[in-house]
């Protein structure tokens, strides 16, 4: 296989990576500071409409993490990739802590766009290898 299909297939599989990793985020931060909500129904509510719901979420998410994720990718692709990393990362985490205080936002897109600088400035250094 050609080392550019590959890094395509990466990217792709990488963009599935954001939500689970960004709910994974909002759950630690609603057991935290919140009712834990998503606890309580998994200790004693079904799990099976739990699963349910969270893989349609994750369905309704799909496509704003794709663009989020390939977003990223480009800017950092055409900007210097420390500025990107400084600017998505910080963005993100303004994000989530403006999610805390009135008016409540949710707090999956900040943890999306967190993540997003996170896994781009983990894994940035693959697609320089496959992009000389």
């Amino acid at each position: 296989m050609s080392r550019k299909i590959i890094y395509s297939i990466a990217t792709v599989l990488l963009s599935l990576l954001l939500y689970p990793v960004a709910l994974a985020m909002v759950i630690v931060a609603d057991t935290l500071l919140g009712q834990a909500e998503f606890l309580n129904e998994l200790f004693f509510g079904s799990r099976r409409e739990l699963i349910i719901n969270v893989l349609r979420d994750w369905a309704s998410a799909l496509p704003l993490s794709i663009l989020l994720w390939f977003s990223v990718r480009g800017l950092s692709r055409y900007f210097p990739t420390r500025r990107v990393h400084a600017l998505v990362i910080s963005a993100g985490l303004l994000a989530t802590v403006f999610s805390l205080f009135p008016p409540f936002l949710p707090m999956i897109f900040g943890a999306l766009l967190f993540w997003a600088g996170i896994l781009n400035l983990c894994f940035h250094t693959l697609w320089q290898r496959g992009n000389p």
